[in-house]
């Protein structure tokens, strides 16, 4: 197999949105195609926007979602606030 990529959700709604330049949209479409994977958070922050329909429930469930540890929930919540 090769690499895995945990796709970003702003990387995945331009994809949605056709506004990645084409080279970028076909590596994009090439890694979904292979092994896509998602975060819970990328989940919520796709799903939970008013404009999801039926057809993107269907295309997220398709990805594997990965939850997220404690250690890393509290270490990043930390570092944001550091930096915003």
């Amino acid at each position: 197999m090769g690499e895995r990529y945990l796709i970003d959700t702003n990387a995945l709604l331009e994809f949605l949105g056709r506004t990645l330049p084409p080279d970028a949209h076909h590596f994009l479409s090439g890694v979904i195609n292979e092994q896509f994977n998602i975060s819970v958070i990328n989940r919520i922050e796709v799903l939970g926007h008013e404009s999801a329909t039926e057809t993107l429930v269907e295309f997220m469930n398709l990805a594997n979602t990965y939850a997220i540890e404690k250690d890393i929930e509290e270490q990043t919540i930390a570092l944001r606030k550091q930096k915003k």
